[in-house]
C-alpha cells in the first residue's frame, strides 16, 4: 500500500467527525482498561499516536505527571479539527498532523507512547512501531491497542467463541444482528464492485491480529512484552444510531459508502434501517460486540555494545 492510501484512509473519517464523539459509552470502557494497564502518573512526555478526537490524550493530560507534555498526532484534518476544540483550554496538550510511519520528533523524546485503535491504519505497521520505539527513551513504555478477537486457540479465544454460539442461532433466526458484519455484507451485497483497498493487510486477518501485533513489537526491539485482551458488548434500541456507530467505526464500510453517491448511499441506509426494524419488530436485538487486544512493551536501556555501535 501507498501513501496515497494513508491519505485517503484519514480524509475518510474527516466528514464524520463530529459523529465520532457520539459514541462515548463503546469509547470509554477501552479508554479505562489502556489506563488500567499501564500507569503513567510519572510520565513527564508523552506521545499518543492516531490521537482522533483527542480522547487518549485528554484522559493522559488528567493521569501524567504534574507538568506533563502530551503530543496527540493524527493524519485526519477532520479528527484534529474536533480535538483542537475539545482541548483548546488544556495548555498540557498539543496536536500536529504528522504521519505514524515517519514521527517528526527527536530520538528518545518520550517516557510513554499510547496508540489506540490506530496501528490497522497504517499501511507499513513495521515501520510505525519502529518510529514509537525510537521516540521513546530507554525504560520508557509504549502501549498499543487494536480491535482484534481473543488469541484463537487460548482459553479465552475457545471460551469466546462457545459463548457467541447462541449468537448465530439468534441471527439465524432473524431476532439479532451484529455490528459491524451487517453493515459491511448490506454494502457487498448492493455494491459487489470495488478497488478492494479499504484495509491494511494487517487489519484484514482479523483471527491472527492479536499474535502478528505482538511478532511486530518484539521484532521492533520492546522487551518486558504483555499482552491482554478485553471484549465489551453495546445494544441498540435506535436503528438510526446503530446505523451510524457501523457508518462511522467500519473502515470497510465507511469507505465503501464515501465512494457511492448520495443516493446510492441513501439506498443502503434504507435497507439497512427496513432490515433492522423488521427485526425489533420481532422482539429481536441490535448489537454491537467489540474488543481490544492491549500489548504493552518497554524500550530496554542501552548496552555498552549498542551504543558503541551508534557512535
Amino acid at each position: 500500500m501507498t501513501e496515497r492510501f494513508k491519505i485517503e484512509d484519514a480524509a475518510s473519517y474527516d466528514s464524520l467527525a463530529c459523529e465520532f464523539d457520539q459514541f462515548n459509552e463503546i469509547r470509554a470502557p477501552v479508554v479505562e482498561t489502556m489506563f488500567a494497564r499501564i500507569d503513567v502518573s510519572q510520565s513527564r512526555n508523552l506521545l499518543d499516536v492516531g490521537t482522533g478526537t483527542g480522547i487518549v490524550a485528554i484522559e493522559a493530560s488528567q493521569r501524567a505527571a504534574p507538568g506533563a507534555r502530551i503530543v496527540g498526532v493524527d493524519l485526519s484534518d477532520g479528527l484534529l479539527s474536533s480535538a483542537r476544540e475539545k482541548t483548546r483550554n488544556n495548555a498540557r496538550i498539543a496536536l500536529a498532523r504528522m504521519d505514524a510511519e515517519s514521527l517528526a520528533f527527536k530520538t528518545a523524546s518520550f517516557d510513554t507512547v499510547l496508540s489506540l485503535y490506530a496501528l490497522l491504519h497504517f499501511p507499513n505497521p513495521e515501520a510505525a512501531l519502529a518510529e514509537m520505539f525510537r521516540v521513546l527513551r530507554p525504560l520508557g513504555r509504549a502501549m498499543i491497542a487494536i480491535g482484534s478477537g481473543p488469541p484463537w486457540l487460548s482459553r479465552q479465544g475457545i471460551l469466546h467463541r462457545f459463548e457467541r454460539l447462541p449468537d448465530l442461532v439468534h441471527v439465524a433466526r432473524g431476532r439479532l444482528l451484529l455490528a459491524p458484519g451487517f453493515l459491511d455484507q448490506l454494502v457487498r451485497e448492493m455494491y459487489r464492485t470495488s478497488a478492494g483497498g479499504e484495509e491494511t493487510e494487517l487489519a484484514r486477518h482479523s483471527h491472527v491480529r492479536g499474535s502478528q501485533v505482538l511478532s511486530l513489537i518484539r521484532e521492533a526491539g520492546f522487551v518486558n512484552v504483555s499482552a491482554h485482551w478485553q471484549g465489551y458488548e453495546h445494544s441498540f434500541e435506535d436503528p438510526d444510531r446503530f446505523w451510524l456507530v457501523q457508518r462511522v467505526y467500519s473502515s470497510f464500510s465507511r469507505k465503501r459508502l464515501n465512494a457511492l453517491s448520495s443516493a446510492d448511499q441513501n439506498a443502503v441506509k434504507r435497507e439497512f434501517l427496513d432490515r433492522t426494524r423488521r427485526v425489533l419488530a420481532r422482539g429481536g436485538r441490535l448489537v454491537y460486540p467489540y474488543a481490544a487486544f492491549f500489548v504493552s512493551g518497554q524500550k530496554p536501556q542501552p548496552t555498552p555494545a549498542t551504543l558503541d555501535r551508534t557512535a
